[in-house]
């Protein structure tokens, strides 16, 4: 081994611990979606019990009750739903009509947008942003980009530079050896320059 080699032993340390932190933070979303599933089971358990009540009862189960189940908590199947409204599940949408809900900014900033939803699935799209919030995320994500690209182009830069020196230098680059950070500079021309270099002149 060479020195060169300590670094790469570093990153792997790295990756290593974040691997771990990964591991961790998965094990916490799956016990999260245990405990959701475990409470959307009963959730169902208490609509059979509400529904055979409300049948003793002789009346109706409350149609603004199914609407929200059906809209705002897509975890209770819809067959649990319909289950209290004495009704198949297919016909359980001819009831609660269509989905608007209201629910805050996921960007936490007080304000509040209405969910238009097409169909239950719509339900599960997460996060959504309020019209200034999802500005900001455009705008910082736009930053984001040109920060990335314009360090993109400094390293592929530097690394043709290198590429350079190396040809000028008499290095011979063969025709299927991918030079490290420049791409296609395996495909070289009829003087053995590599297209990299070729297309600059």
């Amino acid at each position: 081994m060479t020195d060169d080699s300590t670094p790469l032993e570093a990153e792997y340390a790295i990756l290593k611990q974040k691997l771990a932190t990964l591991d961790r933070e998965l094990a916490v979303r799956e016990a999260a979606k245990a405990a959701a599933n475990n409470a959307a089971r009963s959730v169902g358990a208490q609509l059979a019990r509400l529904g055979h009540a409300a049948e003793l009862a002789g009346v109706r189960f409350d149609n603004e009750v199914a609407r929200r189940l059906y809209w705002s908590y897509p975890d209770v199947h819809v067959a649990e739903i319909a289950n209290p409204m004495r009704v198949h599940e297919g016909q359980v949408s001819r009831y609660v009509g269509t989905g608007e809900a209201e629910k805050p900014c996921s960007n936490e900033c007080g304000r509040t947008i209405v969910w238009h939803m097409r169909n239950r699935t719509d339900a599960h799209r997460q996060p959504r942003y309020c019209d200034e919030c999802q500005a900001m995320r455009d705008a910082r994500r736009e930053q984001d980009r040109l920060e990335w690209t314009a360090r993109e182009d400094a390293e592929h830069r530097a690394t043709v530079e290198v590429l350079r020196a190396a040809v000028e230098g008499g290095v011979q680059i063969r025709r299927y050896a991918d030079f490290p950070g420049v791409p296609h500079t395996w495909e070289i021309d009829e003087n053995g320059v590599p297209l990299a270099l070729r297309d600059e002149r």
